[in-house]
């Protein structure tokens, strides 16, 4: 891997792992959060379509569409389980589960894992990775575990995620086709689950999670842009490094408290988790 491609492989990095600490700061309902988010997405989307006269294929518009709407569905289950649990403990929750899913979606079906000893390989990085995340995530004895309901949102959440990812390079679609149809899709799913609640959803709300969405916009933009080069699962968990940001930025930017155990513990786990994302990394 050159410098040029790790630099690039850690601004999805920093754009995941700021988004649910935006979403936390810039307030407001998941519905409101995810509309907000897909506005941005679907500007740019828009404005990049018309500055590169991109021309599409309806095969490739509707894989790209149907991937935007399983951002959306993803993203909104993720949004409920940030409104009912702290960014430092939700995310890492959601980073592994995602990481496992992409992993070995990307394995088998992608067929990135080019031999057995790939795959072992791969696997054993997986699990040091979740015993990262398990270490982040420990609480000490008398405080509240994540509740069953957010890791169940979390891990709906993940599946979604992971369609998201994969489907475009499942029928090898890179680059500059997908912008446009996924951020319609991811529109179009956004207004579709927030339906019901249309008429409550407040406008300075969604308009305050515009911001929310840029961060997601640039960590999209350059995972897409790489993964042709890196590979789906290479670069899905290289960037997975957001799970550094959002912790520590959690801790730092909304005042997250942990005990002195806890600290050490995530400090520990962000330890191994890092060695285990480097390690599946390499295997490229």
């Amino acid at each position: 891997m050159s410098i040029h491609l790790l630099f690039l492989a850690l601004i999805p990095a920093l754009g995941w792992g700021m988004m649910p600490i935006l979403s936390k700061i810039m307030g407001g309902k998941s519905e409101e959060q995810l509309i907000g988010t897909t506005i941005a997405a679907l500007l740019f989307g828009l404005i990049f379509s018309l500055t590169q006269q991109v021309t599409y294929q309806l095969s490739v518009f509707i894989i790209c569409f149907l991937s935007g709407a399983f951002w959306a569905v993803g993203q909104y289950f993720q949004f409920r389980a940030l409104e009912k649990a702290e960014v430092s403990k939700a995310m890492p929750i959601s980073v592994g589960t995602q990481l496992a899913f992409v992993t070995l979606v990307s394995g088998i079906f992608l067929l990135e894992w080019t031999s057995v000893f790939v795959a072992l390989l791969s696997i054993l990085a997986l699990a040091v990775i979740l015993v990262g995340v398990l270490l982040v995530t420990k609480t000490s004895k008398g405080k509240g575990a994540v509740a069953k309901q957010v890791i169940l949102f979390l891990c709906i959440s993940s599946a979604f995620l992971m369609l998201y990812v994969t489907i475009t390079s499942y029928f090898g679609i890179h680059g500059v086709q997908v912008f446009l149809p996924q951020s319609i899709g991811m529109f179009g799913g956004g207004i579709i689950i927030s339906m019901k609640k249309i008429n409550q959803l407040r406008l300075k709300a969604i308009t305050r999670n515009i911001v929310t969405g840029s961060s997601w916009v640039i960590a999209n933009t350059t995972l897409f842009a790489i993964s042709s080069s890196l590979g789906v699962g290479v670069t899905y968990s290289f960037s997975q490094m957001s799970l550094l940001v959002a912790t520590y930025g959690s801790i730092i930017l909304l005042r997250e408290k942990k005990t002195a155990g806890e600290k050490r513990s995530v400090y520990f786990g962000t330890l191994v988790y890092v060695v285990g994302v480097i390690g599946m990394s390499l295997l490229k």
